[in-house]
């Protein structure tokens, strides 16, 4: 069984996503930075976050940064939404629109994971930023 890390303020989606029909996954609903700590060293396949969490970018951070290759660093999704920081992003592997629900969050959760399984190498990445120039996004990149 597959686990996906879900963060995002809509518990209703994060149910739905443990109900979609598809492979047999485990979701894991993820409310903070500190609770999805303590499950990225096992082996997830991928993360699931909601760009509304308050802890989004953190999140991504600790996924694509600080992680160890194949171990923590994982695809993420990320569902974009009104509370995503256009200015400073760490770019996921792929991206939804807040509208899309939780059968293609879950098909596409379940095609990273079998791409991951298939070729593992795949993953071991560099991080992407995208951010818009200013002084105080230059010092986030140079912290990430």
């Amino acid at each position: 069984m597959d686990t996906v890390l879900a963060a995002s303020p809509d518990a209703s989606l994060v149910n739905a996503l443990a109900a979609s029909n598809g492979r047999r996954r485990r979701v894991v609903p993820i409310r903070s930075v500190e609770e999805a700590e303590r499950v990225l060293g096992r082996d997830c396949g991928v993360a699931i976050v909601d760009g509304r969490c308050d802890f989004a970018l953190e999140l991504l951070k600790k996924i694509k940064v600080e992680g160890l290759n194949g171990v923590a660093r994982m695809p993420v999704i990320l569902i974009d939404g009104e509370g995503t920081n256009d200015d400073f992003q760490i770019v996921p592997e792929e991206r939804v629109a807040a509208g899309a629900d939780a059968r293609t969050i879950g098909q596409l959760a379940d095609e990273l994971m079998e791409r991951r399984a298939r070729r593992r190498r795949l993953f071991l990445q560099e991080v992407a930023l995208e951010l818009a120039t200013s002084a105080e996004n230059v010092e986030k990149a140079g912290d990430v």
